[in-house]
């Protein structure tokens, strides 16, 4: 078993175990980022470093600046331009580009004389330089801007939207979203208008569709659309989050609970603080300390932390008394800073 790295602190550097608390990488850095797709950066001497899965440093070049891996390449500055390494550390396409997005859904966007457009993890570019701006390709689909008005383009740079809206967001799996006149409205994959912009906007009541749900305020209160623009829970909330596992967490201004898709509150209202559920367990806040809660309400481990992080593979890192620890599902510790 060695398919998980948690990040781990002795005497205020940083290193990773494995899943079964082994020690992989001595903690040795100023700082770290999690593993993702199976590489790390870490601090090394003012600059930002990818790390292998091993702990190998990929030292062939000092960058600015540095980002995670996606498709194998990871974005990179250089003299105030921006380009991509592999995993490797090799320079995989040259700084040459004013802006650069990481890659998404096969493409990345970069920008150039001006203009956006985008390219492929082999440096080709595949939708030429035309566009105002734009974001990163989700399900097929990016907003893109010409002439100060956004739509949706697909992967061979052709409309599917037509550029007539204020803004466009990126693609959230079935639906497209739209800003007009302050108001936002939802468009299927094929542009066509599922609703009118209704719903007020700003970038703080941005909707977000999770599990095909998006919280939404009409009035000061929080309530649920599905992607059909139609109220699965009518909006009765003073907060609400996405929904994770089925379930979602809502305040009724004093204290936080969780509904069920149906909008049963299905946990009453007793806690100050609630985290989403992963892996059938939830962090939650009560007279000042976190535990974890599962589906069915009940306080799995006691709330006697100052600080818990949610469950992943198996393992969830807590800090008491200013000592990191990480727990399994049983509330057991397998490893404690020492």
């Amino acid at each position: 078993m060695d398919q998980h790295r948690y990040i781990i602190r002795d005497q205020g550097r940083f290193g990773f175990m494995n899943e079964t608390a082994e020690i992989v990488i001595e903690p040795q850095y100023l700082a770290v980022e999690d593993f993702h797709n199976k590489l790390a950066l870490v601090e090394l001497i003012d600059h930002w470093v990818p790390l292998d899965w091993l702990g190998r440093p990929l030292l062939r070049h000092l960058f600015r600046r540095i980002f995670p891996f996606e498709s194998e390449r990871a974005r990179v500055q250089l003299a105030q331009r921006w380009g991509f390494i592999d995993t490797k550390g090799r320079m995989a396409i040259a700084c040459e580009y004013q802006v650069a997005n990481d890659f998404s859904d096969g493409l990345a966007a970069v920008k150039q004389d001006d203009l956006y457009g985008f390219i492929d993890p082999a440096g080709a570019i595949a939708i030429d330089f035309n566009y105002d701006l734009v974001a990163s390709f989700l399900h097929g689909r990016a907003p893109a801007k010409l002439s100060n008005q956004f739509g949706y383009i697909d992967k061979s740079g052709q409309w599917i939207v037509d550029p007539e809206f204020d803004l466009t967001l990126p693609w959230m799996d079935q639906v497209g979203v739209y800003v007009e006149d302050g108001r936002w409205g939802l468009l299927n994959r094929d542009g066509e208008f599922i609703s009118p912009a209704r719903w007020r906007w700003s970038p703080e009541l941005s909707p977000q569709f999770v599990e095909g749900l998006a919280a939404v305020n009409l009035n000061d209160f929080w309530g649920y659309l599905n992607t059909a623009g139609e109220w699965q829970v009518p909006p009765s909330h003073v907060e609400a989050q996405a929904f994770q596992s089925g379930l979602a967490v809502v305040s009724d201004g004093k204290k936080y609970g969780f509904i069920d898709r149906q909008g049963e509150l299905v946990i009453p209202h007793r806690f100050s603080q609630c985290g989403g559920f992963q892996e059938g367990l939830a962090a939650v806040k009560e007279n000042g300390q976190w535990g974890y809660l599962n589906t069915a309400g009940e306080l799995v481990i006691p709330c006697q932390y100052d600080r818990a992080q949610a469950f992943r593979a198996g393992l969830a890192q807590v800090e008491k008394s200013g000592k990191w620890s990480y727990l399994d599902p049983e509330g057991q510790e397998v490893w404690r800073e020492r």
